[in-house]
C-alpha cells in the first residue's frame, strides 16, 4: 500500500484521455504530487477505457478513478477533495497539461 500522501491533484476530466496521459506523464515525472485523483463525469465507453488503461501502466503510482455519472465541474471537483487523504490538495484542470 502508498503511505499517506502529502500533496493530493484533483483532476475533474469529460472525454479527454490524450490530455490526461500528458497531465499523468507530466505528475509522474515531477514527484509533485503523490495521490491522483481523475474525477470522470459520465465519459463514453471508449474515453473511460483508455483512462483506466493509463491508470493500469502508471499501476505503481497512488492513482484513483471516480466516476461520478454526471459531467457537473463542481460536482466532480467535490468528489475529489473529499475523496483525497493528503494535507494539500490541489486542482487541475483536464486541459492544463504541467510544465517540465
Amino acid at each position: 500500500m502508498f503511505p499517506k500522501p502529502k500533496i493530493s491533484v484533483v483532476i475533474p476530466t469529460y472525454n479527454r484521455p490524450t490530455n490526461i496521459q500528458k497531465i499523468l506523464h507530466k505528475l509522474v515525472l515531477s514527484n509533485i504530487s503523490n495521490e491522483i485523483l481523475i474525477c470522470d463525469g459520465g465519459s463514453n465507453a471508449l474515453s473511460k477505457k483508455k483512462i483506466k488503461n493509463l491508470i493500469n501502466n502508471y499501476y505503481f503510482h497512488n492513482i484513483k478513478y471516480f466516476d461520478i455519472g454526471k459531467n457537473n465541474h463542481s460536482a466532480k471537483r467535490n468528489k475529489g477533495i473529499k475523496a483525497s487523504v493528503a494535507k494539500y490538495v490541489v486542482l487541475l484542470d483536464d486541459d492544463c497539461i504541467p510544465e517540465n
